[in-house]
Parts: C-alpha cells; sequence; structure tokens
C-alpha cells in the first residue's frame, strides 16, 4: 500500500487570517495561515510559519523559519498552537527571536534573511525546545559555564531582599547523572550567585547554552513559574523552558559583546510570583564560539562540554 502524506513547500503567507473569526459549514472558526485537524503526516519546507494550529496532527516544518520578529515589528500575530494530541517538529530551523516552546527543534540552521543575525540584541530572548543532551564532550574550548547540579551547595539569593535563598536541596532526578538540583520557591525571584559569568569581550562572540529542567506537579492551577539566564539589569541570553511533569532541554546560540570596560554579570534565575512551586534543573552549559556556524554545530551535536582541551598524553 502506498501512502503519501501532505507536503507544502515554499509558500510566502502575509496578512491573512485578518478576521476574528469565519465560519465554514457553519462551524466557526479562528482563521490561521495553517491549521490542521486529524491529519497525521504533513511535511513543510522552506516557509515563514507564524500562525498555525494543530489538533490531533502530526506536522514536521524542514528549513523553515520561525519566531517573533515579524510579530514585533509589522504586528503580525505569532500563534503557534499545538494540542496534547499533536506534534510540531523543526529540523534546521532558522530564526533570530524568540521562537514558540510549542515547537520542539531537533536541529537549528543559520537564518539568511539578514536581519539582527541571531538577535544582536541584548533583551531579546533566543531560546528553543529540543532534545535532551546525552552526550558528554571532552577537549571544548572557551567553557564559561560547565554545571551539572548533581552534588554540594550551591549559593541563591533573593532578588528583593538580597539575602540568602536557601530553600534548595540535591534531589534524585536528572539526565547525565541521577542527580539534580530542587528549588521551592513561594513567591520570590532567586538567581544563582555561585554559577555566574560575565559577557566582557568587546568583539562579537556567539554564546551557546543549554540546560535540563523539571517543572515539578503539584496542585496549583495557576502556574506562573519562569525562568531565564539574564543580568539583574534585563540583558537575557535565553529563557529556560519548563513543562509539568517533564524534563525539557532549553538551548539557544546569541551573538553578544559589551562595551570597553562595562562587563555585565548573568545569572540562572528562577521565580514564582503570585504561588508556590518547585523545580528541578541540572546540566546548564555556557560556551563561546568565534562564528555562527562552530555554534550551531556543538548545539546539534547535542553534547554537554565538560573541560577545557589539554593535549596532553596520559
Amino acid at each position: 500500500m502506498t501512502f503519501t502524506g501532505i507536503e507544502l513547500r515554499n509558500i510566502w503567507m502575509e496578512q491573512n487570517a485578518m478576521y476574528s473569526s469565519v465560519t465554514i459549514d457553519t462551524v466557526t472558526y479562528t482563521p490561521r495561515d495553517l491549521r490542521f485537524e486529524n491529519v497525521r503526516s504533513v511535511s513543510i519546507s522552506q516557509m515563514l510559519i507564524m500562525d498555525i494550529e494543530l489538533i490531533a496532527s502530526s506536522v514536521n516544518l524542514y528549513n523553515c523559519h520561525s519566531d517573533n520578529h515579524y510579530s514585533d515589528t509589522n504586528g503580525w500575530p505569532y500563534r503557534i498552537d499545538v494540542d496534547g494530541t499533536s506534534a510540531l517538529v523543526a529540523y534546521e530551523l532558522r530564526y533570530a527571536n524568540t521562537v514558540s516552546d510549542n515547537i520542539f527543534v531537533n536541529s537549528i540552521s543559520y537564518d539568511g534573511t539578514g536581519y539582527n543575525d541571531i538577535a544582536n540584541n541584548l533583551r531579546i530572548q533566543t531560546s528553543v525546545w529540543g532534545p535532551l543532551r546525552v552526550i558528554t564532550q571532552t577537549g571544548t574550548k572557551d567553557i564559561k559555564i560547565s554545571q551539572r547540579y548533581n552534588s554540594g551547595y550551591y549559593w541563591y539569593v533573593d532578588i528583593a531582599t538580597g539575602l540568602p535563598y536557601t530553600n534548595n536541596v540535591i534531589s534524585n532526578g536528572g539526565i547525565l547523572d541521577k542527580k539534580c538540583s530542587m528549588l521551592s520557591l513561594n513567591n520570590v525571584e532567586v538567581y544563582d550567585v555561585s554559577n555566574s559569568f560575565l559577557i566582557d569581550n568587546t568583539d562579537d562572540l556567539y554564546y551557546v547554552w543549554s540546560i535540563h529542567a523539571f517543572l515539578c506537579p503539584n496542585n496549583i492551577t495557576d502556574r506562573k513559574m519562569s525562568g531565564d539566564i539574564s543580568s539583574l539589569h534585563g540583558v537575557t541570553l535565553g529563557q529556560v523552558f519548563l513543562k509539568e511533569n517533564q524534563w525539557v532541554c532549553s538551548y539557544g546560540v546569541k551573538k553578544m559583546s559589551c562595551l570597553p570596560d562595562n562587563p555585565f554579570e548573568l545569572f540562572l534565575t528562577f521565580r514564582m510570583l503570585g504561588g508556590i512551586g518547585n523545580v528541578m534543573f541540572c546540566d546548564f552549559q555556557v560556551l563561546t564560539f568565534r562564528n555562527y556556524y562552530e555554534a550551531s554545530s556543538f548545539l546539534n551535536s547535542k553534547a554537554f562540554a565538560e573541560s577545557e582541551p589539554a593535549c596532553e598524553r596520559e
């Protein structure tokens, strides 16, 4: 039996779905650029994905572009809705701004549109949700952070008070190890002082990062837990995606630099405002590369960097 799925290639969508609703055969829908319901095999290649809805469907993106750039600059909607019975997976995704965490990004590619070059903007988050990093790699240079959070004590500070925050433990769980750090947060915002790093380069470098995180389930329905890698003054590297009862790998790359004699410090930060919640996390890394090709190659390898190169015989 021969089976052929739906395939879309190189279609430009611009200012479609402008009405608030549309009725087809007496059924009212919210207009979208793309909408799939009960469709189990869709391939989309070389398109801008801005406005898509999946219901009981499976869609793969190949060499597509998707982020909120046009939403920020032109006011076009950036709506990526995927229900619990669907999957939206991207291969060689091109992006330069913030990407929806409803897209599972298996691999990234260079964005050739020419704008922002992976968001050379200190306040834009360039994060994607992707495969867990299960490969340990040694011999990688220019490591800023390589922290498994599997033992010892880590020093957190309450941003509001400036006082140490001690409601954290080493917990069972994790990806590379069977241990991780767990924070219990109650209407508080904390940052990890023990694993901060400086942006102190005046020439542009590509900062690569990744982390595993797990949002613990509880009976709080209005969840307001969030995390990111940022400074205390709004400079941000990326968002830590959190999904309840699931280990998630957040990763990204961003071109960054500072003015001479004006470095800034970035921290891993978690906040739970207006409620109580627990988060587990591990395998946090930050590295720098001179060009995007090396940076994306490392990210697509799904590796976790352990140590600087020694180049010595045993």
